[in-house]
């Protein structure tokens, strides 16, 4: 996977930085959200997921001169592997998505989709027990 650089970004109050062209992150500590197992709870690794989906879609509306409300209309979520470093939620467009369309889709109905996938990169590797 290869990220696009660029000089535009933002950070939110939820700490999350946002990439305007390329991508966004969602990056919540651990020590917040670990389960009995000493891992990432699911519930916090989807929220930070869908988090950075979101605010990606509504930097991008934004910057596009856009105040919209977005909504995630659909979700699909697979655990990989259990997560036990800080959480580092990243999404982008998908490949085949083309920005300039959605743009001029909303700009005239008002509303459009776009498909965004957000991955939680990372090794399933249990730090060491002190």
């Amino acid at each position: 996977m290869s990220w696009i650089p660029c000089r535009r970004w933002r950070r939110c109050r939820s700490g999350s930085t946002i990439i305007a062209t390329a991508f966004c992150t969602s990056a919540p500590p651990l020590a917040a959200n670990v389960n009995d197992k000493g891992n990432a709870f699911g519930g916090s690794l989807a929220s930070a997921l869908t988090l950075s989906g979101w605010a990606l879609v509504t930097l991008r509306l934004r910057l596009a001169g856009f105040d919209a409300d977005v909504y995630v209309a659909d979700s699909h979520l697979r655990y990989l592997a259990p997560v036990y470093g800080d959480l580092d939620a990243q999404a982008q467009a998908d490949a085949e998505t083309d920005w300039d369309s959605f743009l001029a889709t909303f700009a005239q109905r008002g509303k459009a989709r776009i498909s965004l996938t957000a991955r939680q990169p990372g090794e399933a590797t249990r730090p060491p027990q002190s």
